[in-house]
């Protein structure tokens, strides 16, 4: 653990607490920021589009985890929704989202980890891997096997993920987020 300043002799700020991770990444120092909901959470039986929310609350505060981004070279924030008969887009309408999150700005991402912004799909999507290759997420075959949907957020505007939305969650669906700023 270590003592970061996020705005250096102004007076804005106090000393905030970070995680130094030196192992993970060789030849760099990363700064872990953690939230309350590192955790796998189960999530089941809400239906409704965005029904499930859970708004992610960082151990140094909302507005010094925006600075420490703001302040770091590069960026990323690890997603992993594990589902179960649970679609990420509405199978009626791609273009609507059923589980998503939202970024800094509490704007809807309409992409997940791995993906890029305003793509609409998810890591498989953007490299046509996908269980089912004319879906954009593993999730949204939408049948009942467990599948996954997972990878970084790396886009330092979007950073750190606000909060997280899902619905068409009657069966078992978890879910898993961290975050790491270089």
């Amino acid at each position: 653990m270590a003592d970061i300043d996020p705005d250096g002799p102004d007076m804005y700020f106090f000393p905030v607490q970070v995680e130094c991770d030196f192992d993970s990444e060789p030849g760099k120092a990363l700064t872990v920021l953690h939230h309350d909901s590192e955790n796998r959470i189960q999530v089941k039986g809400y239906e409704g589009a965005g029904e499930y929310q859970i708004l992610l609350k960082y151990d140094i505060g909302w507005a010094a985890a925006i600075k420490v981004v703001d302040l770091s070279a590069e960026c990323k924030q690890y997603m992993k929704w594990e589902c179960f008969a649970a679609v990420i887009h509405n199978p009626n309408n791609e273009e609507v989202l059923t589980t998503f999150w939202k970024n800094r700005t509490e704007g809807v991402a309409n992409y997940f980890g791995g993906a890029e912004p305003g793509s609409g799909k998810c890591a498989c999507g953007m490299t046509h891997s996908c269980v089912n290759e004319t879906k954009r997420c593993n999730c949204d075959n939408n049948d009942y096997v467990w599948r996954f949907d997972d990878g970084f957020i790396t886009h330092k505007s979007e950073l750190p993920m606000h909060s997280f939305y899902a619905g068409d969650t009657g069966k078992l669906c978890f879910l898993i987020i961290y975050f790491s700023a270089a």
